[in-house]
């Protein structure tokens, strides 16, 4: 399982927005390691991340900026549980993704389709 499909799992476990993984996506896209190392550098990094870093987690607009070009993406359904809170179906040209909102299902599906198109690219993504 490559790094954008882990996150992609996490996404779709997560019951709300995820600054650390909103983080790890962040660096995953830009070929920065995570954690950032202890540095002078990797703490102004790690200040950055805390005021500015995309909140794809928690941003349906974000999120968005995820979809590869090209993609057509749907939002299926929002559902709710039993105790009213929501959960949303995004496809992707992909099986479809389930998580407890629509940011979080809308950023797995997108991680999902960047590692699928990296893999038919022939690297792991």
């Amino acid at each position: 399982m490559g790094l954008l499909e882990e996150l992609a799992v996490r996404c779709e476990a997560a019951t709300g927005a995820d600054r650390e993984v909103d983080a790890e996506i962040r660096c995953a896209l830009n070929g920065i390691e995570y954690p950032i190392a202890d540095t002078l550098h990797g703490r102004l990094m790690r200040q950055v991340r805390q005021d500015c870093a995309e909140c794809y987690t928690g941003s349906v607009d974000a999120a968005m900026t995820l979809i590869p070009d090209g993609e057509e993406w749907s939002l299926h359904k929002v559902l709710y549980d039993n105790k009213g809170c929501p959960a949303a179906i995004v496809n992707l040209e992909l099986p479809e993704v389930l998580a407890m909102t629509p940011a979080l299902a809308l950023t797995a599906a997108s991680l999902r389709a960047r590692h699928a198109l990296a893999l038919s690219k022939g690297s792991e993504g």
